[in-house]
């Protein structure tokens, strides 16, 4: 009937949520979306869009989970963006072979996966995390 305390007992589970579940699970969906796209046996995508359908469930409940962390403890915003920040900066990444000649079988190489993986994290990740956080993405100033 007590409250958390908010430092020592949530701190770890918004911390692991971050990297795992929304930086890594975000990815990882989009990357088997990718895969499943990319494969040529019917059956090999229909369990790589499953598996996607499943990550981005996930990664939903995480980025609700933080949101639900930072609404009741505001103290923890500034370990939040740190979180996102490593996060960001060293993604999940498999060890994929990077043979091309598996992709029509559901592997992506390593340079696919770098590619989603980038463009996840600009178009997806960043942006949340912006709206999340209430912070503004830096953008350059338009070169005249």
């Amino acid at each position: 009937e007590g409250s958390l305390d908010a430092a020592c007992d949530v701190l770890p589970l918004l911390l692991d949520t971050i990297q795992e579940a929304c930086v890594n699970e975000t990815i990882s969906a989009a990357q088997c979306q990718a895969a499943g796209d990319a494969a040529r046996d019917p059956n090999i995508a229909k369990v790589l869009h499953t598996i996607a359908e499943d990550e981005q469930r996930h990664a939903a409940l995480a980025w609700s989970t933080v949101r639900w962390i930072l609404d009741e403890h505001p103290e923890l915003h500034s370990a939040a963006t740190e979180a996102f920040e490593r996060a960001l900066e060293n993604p999940w990444r498999s060890d994929a072979s990077g043979d091309a000649d598996l992709i029509p079988w559901g592997v992506l190489t390593r340079e696919a996966e770098a590619a989603v993986a980038a463009r996840v994290i600009r178009r997806v990740i960043r942006p949340c995390m912006n709206a999340l956080l209430g912070t503004r993405e830096q953008v350059a100033p338009a070169l005249e």
